[in-house]
């Protein structure tokens, strides 16, 4: 009978340990199945999860790494909107001349070339209105 009790003892940290790795393992998984990354078909960008699954269709003439869970995109006129991991605009229709990454839930962008830089939000919304000459990470990508 001591014995007995002794293996149950020492199994149970082993199958608590047993436990957590799987746990890891599957967390690690989906946030690996999280990132999508561009990639482009018959002159069309879309994005790809990393098991090489389209999750977005290429329909974009340019397509920007997603930050904080968005990227920018270029429509074929060559104005920039930023979609979700679900492909879908947050913008509301609003397009502009160049966007930059997300970073701590802003983004710079610029309406047209000759204009002043401003920030949105996640949700699209302007929340420092456009009053910068300049801003280093301002960039466009390129098709």
């Amino acid at each position: 009978m001591g014995k007995l009790k002794i293996r149950l003892t020492l199994s149970f940290p082993i199958i608590c340990l047993l436990i957590l790795s799987l746990t890891a393992y599957s967390q690690s998984e989906q946030q690996q199945d999280s990132i999508l990354l561009p990639v482009r078909v018959k002159g069309k960008w879309g994005y790809i999860n990393t098991k090489g699954k389209i999750v977005i269709k290429p329909r974009f003439w340019a397509a920007g790494n997603f930050s904080e869970g968005f990227a920018s995109v270029r429509d074929e006129d060559g104005w920039f909107y930023y979609i979700d991991k679900t492909g879908k605009s947050i913008t509301n229709g609003k397009t502009y001349r160049f966007a930059d990454d997300f970073s701590e839930g802003l983004a710079a962008v610029q309406e047209n070339p000759n204009d002043k830089i401003g920030f949105i939000d996640r949700s699209g919304n302007v929340v420092i209105k456009p009053r910068f000459d300049s801003f280093k990470g301002l960039c466009c990508i390129n098709a």
